[in-house]
């Protein structure tokens, strides 16, 4: 696999560091012990089956107090930062596969609930807790995100390009669009 960020290659080494740090920081918000595990992937491995272990209302619980701090934080963050956006776009690059069954194995992760589908969500990064289908478009998501203390809930309604500042590029023929909200606000972001 191949990361950059900002134009930077990012190494195999510091995303293993970065794995192992977050890894660490969500079993302690879960309330668990550090693995005492050389293998990162082993590591992930194991935390899967740790989160696959809680039914949702069980995960929600744990997370409850968190939640709400994050979202008095989220509050403040949406009133003080107005109209402005941060733009985020990825690129994927896959060999032996077509950008359409790609799209369409992504739509499927987000979109169809089984235990498959949710052992590879919350296996694809550390600080993913909950993604969760939620209606026919929506995807329900607690995750940690940036740099943030604590994780946040928010809801994507894929499809739904209402009030996006960066409108889709047609020169891509497949794209995954698409707006999130948070419970509290009926405002797509």
């Amino acid at each position: 696999m191949k990361i950059m960020i900002d134009g930077n290659n990012i190494s195999n080494e510091q995303l293993t560091k970065w794995k192992r740090e977050r890894i660490k920081k969500v079993l302690n918000t879960l309330g668990h012990k550090e693995l005492e595990l050389n293998d990162t992937d082993v590591m992930i491995k194991k935390l899967t089956e740790l989160k696959l272990g809680y039914s949702y209302n069980e995960m929600y619980d744990k997370l409850k107090s968190k939640l709400k701090l994050s979202e008095i934080g989220m509050r403040i963050c949406t009133v003080l930062s107005g109209d402005r956006r941060n733009f985020s776009k990825t690129s994927i690059y896959l060999d032996g596969i077509t950008a359409e069954e790609a799209i369409n194995g992504i739509d499927s992760f987000m979109l169809e609930q089984s235990r498959e589908n949710n052992q590879v969500n919350l296996s694809a990064c550390p600080d993913h807790y909950v993604l969760r289908p939620f209606g026919e478009n929506e995807l329900e998501v607690i995750e940690t995100t940036g740099n943030s203390p604590f994780p946040v809930q928010f809801f994507i309604v894929f499809g739904d390009e209402t009030g996006l500042k960066t409108p889709r590029d047609m020169s891509y023929q497949y794209q995954s669009t698409g707006g999130y909200y948070y419970w509290w606000s009926s405002t797509s972001i």
